[in-house]
């Protein structure tokens, strides 16, 4: 048996008739007959040969060679698993292809204390779901004059269209009066979605009032054993956020030290009327660090060994500033545009904003032989990491994509 599969950087999303490929690495858009459609999306979950049967010999073929010549995808003689970055999040073609001064997510860093001291040591701790980028070391600027630049730099953005800011990195409730500026700034220069994350549940009553007159969403971060609890109070907690009509997220926290089962969980969720559900594995690794990565079987893709591929979609249409004033292609990279100083516009004005939007398909020669190939985003953090730690290695390139668990348990 033979299965088609498609690079990560060409996506093909089903039409009513004829669906669409989009090829990101060359910024294409191939609309398909309906007859070609009919047979890619058929051999997404079927063998070569069982097309050939119900399609014909002749046409599947000429579709198939059509994929291959122009650098698409690939055959392979078994059943591969095809690889989503993030499951839970669909792909938006708009993210991609509208202009360049068009940002899907602008994120901004809040001011924090220590919010992780609870989880242990966490100097290769990746947050969100993340996966394989190690957040970098940054020490903050001053509060004052970052929320200030923050705050004057957005008046002077007015002219990027913006989908949707994310707050996030500490308690929002710890610098209340700034996040209300934000939500003001954003509402009267924007009028878009803010996404806040909190990474507690027990939110006052004022907060919940003040973010009514916002276009808001709620992602509360929290520990999935919590759901668990007799009378959880944070389930209570959930359910009365909801009531002031406000849209919630979840972020699951889940602790690989723990047995937890995942499904019992969902199904408690499902009550909660939340918007969506986001999951972060903490792994604890030989030296009782923590790293937090999706376990989900998707992540990876298995490819033959002449094939190395790296992408980074999950920076597409995205940037972020950071508490040390710099701007990043994302808050988890190590990697720097430009900073606060100088002026966020000045990155958009060189079409720096973009440089790390182009990378969905890229030779990877460190990369060979990995099993965990696709894990892997930012290789020059990994790299440099695994140097000071050789037995970091082994916690990255011992998960299993088809169990979704790794090999030795921590």
């Amino acid at each position: 048996m033979s299965w088609l599969r498609f690079y990560p950087d060409v996506i093909l999303k089903k039409g009513y008739v004829r669906s669409t490929i989009y090829f990101l690495g060359e910024s294409k858009t191939i609309q398909l007959s309906k007859q070609d459609s009919d047979i890619l999306n058929y051999l997404l979950n079927n063998s070569v040969e069982d097309c050939c049967e119900i399609y014909g010999g002749e046409d599947t073929q000429a579709v198939i060679s059509r994929i291959l010549k122009d650098g698409m995808g690939n055959l392979y003689k078994g059943k591969v698993v095809s690889e989503k970055y993030k499951p839970h999040i669909d792909f938006l073609p708009e993210q991609f292809f509208e202009p360049d001064f068009f940002i899907y997510q602008f994120y901004i860093q809040l001011p924090q204390d220590d919010i992780y001291d609870s989880y242990g040591e966490k100097d290769l701790l990746i947050h969100e779901g993340c996966n394989s980028c190690l957040i970098p070391k940054v020490k903050g600027m001053d509060t004052e004059s970052y929320q200030k630049k923050i705050l004057d730099n957005l008046d002077e953005m007015k002219l990027v269209r913006i989908k949707q800011f994310t707050l996030s990195g500490g308690n929002p409730m710890d610098c209340w009066e700034f996040v209300l500026k934000l939500l003001k700034k954003i509402k009267e220069n924007y009028n878009c979605l803010t996404e806040i994350v909190f990474p507690v549940v027990n939110i006052p009553n004022y907060v919940l009032e003040d973010l009514k007159e916002y276009n808001i969403l709620l992602k509360l971060s929290v520990m999935a054993q919590s759901m668990l609890e007799e009378d959880s109070s944070v389930l209570n907690q959930i359910k009365r956020i909801i009531a002031y009509d406000l849209e919630v997220k979840l972020n699951l926290i889940y602790d690989t030290n723990i047995n937890i089962d995942m499904n019992y969980i969902s199904k408690i969720v499902e009550e909660c009327e939340i918007v969506g559900m986001d999951c972060t594995h903490l792994i604890h690794d030989c030296n009782n660090k923590l790293i937090a990565l999706s376990t989900l079987p998707e992540r990876v893709e298995n490819i033959n060994m002449d094939l190395y591929y790296t992408k980074r979609s999950c920076m597409n249409g995205k940037i972020a500033v950071t508490i040390d004033g710099n701007v990043r292609p994302c808050a988890f990279s190590s990697h720097v545009l430009g900073n606060l100083e100088k002026g966020v516009y000045s990155i958009f004005r060189k079409n720096l904003h973009s440089k790390y939007w182009n990378h969905s398909k890229e030779n990877v020669s460190r990369c060979k032989g990995c099993e965990n190939k696709f894990a892997c985003i930012d290789c020059a953090s990994i790299e440099e990491a695994i140097e000071l730690n050789p037995d970091y290695l082994s916690v990255l390139c011992d998960y299993q994509p088809e169990q979704g668990i790794w090999t030795e348990p921590f």
